[in-house]
């Protein structure tokens, strides 16, 4: 028995998010095993770091499944790639210990947010980045993301139908700036420089976590709220106080750490 660990990258947009769902719908997971399955000729259980949402995109998400096929890790990239649409990726794959589990064994997750920033919209990063066409403080935004450094209780930031079962993450680090993570510099090139780039990384998060944080650090950036706020807004534990849901199109899950 063969545990094969696969790094993938996919664009988000036209699927329902990682997870395999009832009915019609496109899923990340459902794709990949059906390629796994013509591959080797078995049902899989296909295990992810984590779920990604409808039109969150992935620059290295981990997956993991155990195999009795006798084919070395290395070779599973070129067949499943031979076999996946081309908005999905093999960037890696690896033999790995039978004990190793794709999320269990995560110590971090970064997940980075695009915005452009700008008066007018991009034909070309309406389905990558979040268009804003008002102007946003970075200094408040930055001020206020030092509250969230740390373990808190995040039940200010989580969906109303998130399942985990304690909503207390530690956020190890949070990164705002105008230059564009060095893995995605395309987006750069049609916005002059007007993007805005959150970058987030945390020992796990919520479901919704890291776009209701980057909603709320919006609501900041323009004004709405003081750079204060953070800090009142983890205290009360209330999805109610913090800011709106930011759009999954501009969320990429950048790397899981091990």
């Amino acid at each position: 028995m063969k545990n094969i660990k696969l790094t993938l990258e996919y664009d988000g947009t036209n699927y329902s998010g990682w997870q395999i769902q009832r009915g019609p719908h496109r899923s990340i997971q459902k794709i990949l095993y059906d390629s796994i399955l013509r591959v080797s000729r078995e049902r899989v259980t296909l295990i992810s770091s984590g779920r990604t949402d409808s039109g969150v995109h992935a620059l290295g998400q981990v997956a993991n499944f155990k195999t009795e096929s006798n084919m070395e890790g290395p070779a599973w990239k070129r067949a499943l790639n031979s076999l996946l649409p081309e908005d999905i990726t093999v960037l890696k794959s690896e033999d790995v210990e039978t004990t190793f589990h794709s999320r269990f064994d995560a110590k971090s997750k970064v997940y980075s947010y695009v915005i452009l920033n700008q008066d007018y919209r991009s034909a070309f990063l309406r389905n990558y980045a979040y268009h804003i066409p008002f102007p946003l403080d970075l200094d408040r935004m930055k001020r206020a993301s030092s509250a969230i450094l740390g373990e808190h209780d995040f039940s200010s930031f989580r969906a109303s139908s998130c399942s985990a079962k304690r909503p207390i993450r530690r956020i190890i680090d949070v990164i705002i700036s105008n230059e564009i993570m060095a893995k995605i510099p395309w987006v750069s090139y049609s916005t002059r420089g007007n993007i805005i780039n959150i970058t987030i990384e945390a020992t796990a998060f919520l479901h919704h976590m890291a776009r209701n944080i980057v909603g709320t650090l919006i609501e900041i950036g323009r004004g709405r709220f003081g750079s204060e706020k953070m800090e009142e807004i983890i205290q009360a534990r209330d999805r109610g106080k913090a800011g709106p849901t930011a759009p999954p199109h501009g969320l990429y899950l950048v790397m899981v750490k091990y």
